[in-house]
């Protein structure tokens, strides 16, 4: 429905080029599976975009690449990111894209080449072991491409290219039968991803193929975004429990679950992928159309009855690759991300940041890009913070926006922002950064103070993110090379006290009524 709310839209004005974004965008953004309706969409904004003149030429021939992919038309996809590297030498964005058509057609030689005409530097490292890492998978040698992503995971790079590293590190060890490997991957996946679906999702899949049901259903639980995941993750986890004989123990470890509602709606799911596996779709169409009539407000039960209807014909071989497709496509097939374009992305998110400025998911997406951006958006910082300002007081926001501040070179708020986020919530990482800031601000000896204090709150560096760790090792190399560790344990039991020798004892920028809109004593 919102996809042809949209296609509406840009017919209304098919010169109006934001329409025609907007439509190609939510292709994209929902990646629905490409059925005549959809095909037909993608074609019309093709064709139209194709006329207009966009003043951004790389963002049109970016677009026209990912829809000639997503339509598979490689060789005008192929065209489109050629026209993108003319644009942006060297892009790492069109280069990812572009090695994957390549790779997809066959053309590993070529690709080979494009991958190492890329600089040899550590900015493109992680960049070029993961499309050599594809190269080698195409040509089948599938053992070579996993020693080398699990070489590439220890590289430096964006956050965005890490987590595809990740992503194609779990795949393969569960394409050649090492669960147990991927779910260690899947693990740092997602504490590298602030727990997204996308990657609870290879996590289950992992534990799945594992045998070990109970923590993949108790994953299951936590999928926020239940209609979109739930209904291809239960299938699944179910044919996995056949594969393994353990049907029986599945269906205690459903039965067990806690909350009458959800557990309703587990079982049934269950239930119906059971019968659907066997072929026996239209006993599963009932399972399900008894428990839409009894929670009606779940929509996961009537995408997935439609989902079902529409399939009704199919035999159970077919049935099979389509309960697959439901993962594959929301993971693996869509438009390809191996690299995101970040100034689109980010513009994306301030276009509705702006447009719903008291959506609090649209603030923090704001905020997260920024703290991953490489370049400083200054004419976002003083926006962020008042947003954040007039919301209520929250950990994780000041922390993202004290980085941002930081990128922007202003370290007496950012100092204050952090100071902040740990005054709610006394996690170690919040010390890291604070040492961060304090050592780019030139204040090395509040930095290590800061730093210190971090390393007696980490028991475990393994529970930090991987980009946490590695700032961690980075402060520990440059403050405190030679330190020991009784100096640690004696250390200050202050990581806050103060920002460029004075004692921080002041109102945090943007004060006011809510949230940050207070003072900050942190002593």
């Amino acid at each position: 429905d919102a996809g042809q709310a949209f296609y509406r839209a840009s017919q209304l004005d098919p010169g109006d080029p934001d329409r025609i974004k907007d439509l190609a965008e939510f292709i994209f953004r929902t990646n629905p599976v490409l059925t005549p309706d959809v095909r037909h969409m993608a074609e019309y904004c093709y064709a139209q975009l194709s006329k207009l003149s966009l003043e951004d030429t790389y963002r049109k021939a970016a677009l026209l690449g990912d829809l000639a992919q997503r339509l598979e038309q490689p060789d005008a996809a192929a065209r489109w990111y050629r026209q993108c590297l003319e644009l942006r030498s060297n892009d790492e964005f069109a280069t990812g894209r572009l090695a994957e058509v390549l790779i997809s057609i066959g053309q590993n030689d070529a690709a080979t080449e494009l991958v190492d005409a890329l600089p040899d530097n550590s900015k493109h490292k992680l960049l070029r072991s993961i499309l050599h890492a594809r190269i080698l998978k195409a040509q089948g040698q599938t053992d070579s491409a996993i020693l080398l992503l699990q070489d590439a995971e220890k590289y430096a790079g964006h956050e965005f290219v890490r987590r595809k590293c990740l992503v194609e590190l779990t795949e393969l060890l569960l394409e050649t039968n090492q669960p147990e490997l991927a779910m260690q991957t899947a693990s740092h996946l997602l504490m590298n991803s602030g727990e997204a679906d996308e990657a609870r999702v290879w996590l289950i899949r992992a534990q799945a193929a594992a045998g070990i049901f109970e923590d993949a259903v108790s994953g299951l639980l936590k999928i926020q975004d239940s209609a979109g995941f739930l209904p291809s993750l239960v299938t699944e986890v179910s044919t996995a429990a056949s594969r393994q004989g353990r049907d029986g123990d599945l269906d205690a470890i459903v039965d067990s679950v806690n909350g009458q509602s959800f557990q309703s709606l587990l079982r049934s799911l269950f239930a119906t992928a059971r019968l659907v596996s066997k072929g026996r779709v239209t006993e599963g169409q009932q399972v399900l159309a008894r428990a839409v009539v009894m929670e009606p407000g779940e929509m996961v039960y009537w995408d997935y009855l439609r989902q079902l209807k529409q399939d009704s014909s199919d035999t159970p071989s077919s049935i099979d690759e389509h309960q697959e497709r439901g993962v594959r496509t929301s993971l693996k097939n869509r438009a390809p991300d191996l690299n995101v374009d970040f100034d689109f992305e980010l513009n994306a998110a301030e276009k509705v940041w702006r447009e719903h400025p008291d959506d609090e998911s649209s603030v923090r997406r704001v905020l997260t890009l920024l703290s991953w951006s490489d370049q400083a958006r200054r004419d976002l910082v003083d926006p962020a913070i008042q947003i954040v300002n007039d919301h209520p007081a929250d950990a994780s926001a000041y922390h993202l926006l004290s980085i941002a501040l930081r990128l922007s070179e202003r370290y007496d708020d950012a100092i204050l922002y952090e100071a902040a986020a740990y005054s709610l919530d006394q996690r170690p990482e919040f010390l890291i950064h604070a040492a961060c800031t304090r050592c780019k601000a030139g204040w090395r000896e509040e930095a290590t103070e800061s730093l210190k204090l971090c390393l007696r709150a980490v028991d475990d560096p393994e529970d930090l993110s991987i980009h946490d760790r590695r700032l961690l090792e980075q402060l520990q190399s440059t403050l405190l090379p030679t330190l020991e560790i009784a100096s640690v344990h004696a250390a200050s039991s202050s990581g806050f006290d103060r920002v460029n020798g004075e004692p921080i004892s002041g109102e945090v920028p943007g004060s006011g009524a809510h949230g940050l809109n207070r003072t900050v004593n942190v002593d």
